[in-house]
């Protein structure tokens, strides 16, 4: 079986003048510090399909968001990187890297605006029904848009295992 992985064609970012205001936090004139996060399952089932999400959080932020995304909750925290300075209004480009011999998604590059506060994106992971059981390692690149270029600023490293069907609770 031959599993592909599509991707979007790489596409500009619109014009400031067309962001939604109300979704753009006030203007700053320094920029904010940021933590990038992973959230998501800690681990896999061949054959399940998981939603990895990351995350852009302030720093003054970073103990509520940890707080909510603890390694109890549903959807802990893979792996965190920062803090970074951004400007508000600034988009920002998320490219998703997947152990391909275990896992596949969908779509591997979404984009998100910082606001000042928070904000992430999410991204439909496919864990191959021929994936070996074991910690696989992924990445995420971050990166800023400035001058109409996107620039990599940041590279966040997380593990996801996969486990045997007979493993864990069942909630496909």
């Amino acid at each position: 079986v031959v599993t592909q992985t599509a991707t979007r064609e790489p596409r500009p970012m619109p014009p400031r003048a067309t962001l939604p205001s109300d979704t753009m936090g006030r203007e700053s004139k320094t920029p904010d510090l940021v933590q990038f996060f992973a959230v998501g399952p800690p681990q896999c089932k061949p054959g399940q399909i998981s939603l990895l999400e990351i995350w852009a959080v302030l720093n003054k932020q970073v103990e509520k968001f940890r707080k909510e995304h603890g390694p109890k909750s549903d959807d802990p925290i893979l792996g965190g990187r920062g803090p970074s300075e951004i400007k508000r209004r600034t988009p920002i480009r998320v490219k998703l890297h997947v152990p391909q011999e275990a896992f596949s998604v969908e779509i591997s590059e979404d984009d998100m605006f910082w606001t000042g506060f928070s904000t992430n994106t999410q991204f439909s992971v496919t864990c191959k029904r021929t994936a070996k059981h074991k910690p696989y390692v992924f990445h995420a690149d971050v990166s800023v848009c400035a001058a109409g270029t996107f620039v990599k600023m940041s590279r966040l490293y997380f593990k996801i295992r996969v486990v045997s069907a007979s493993d864990g609770d069942d909630d496909d």
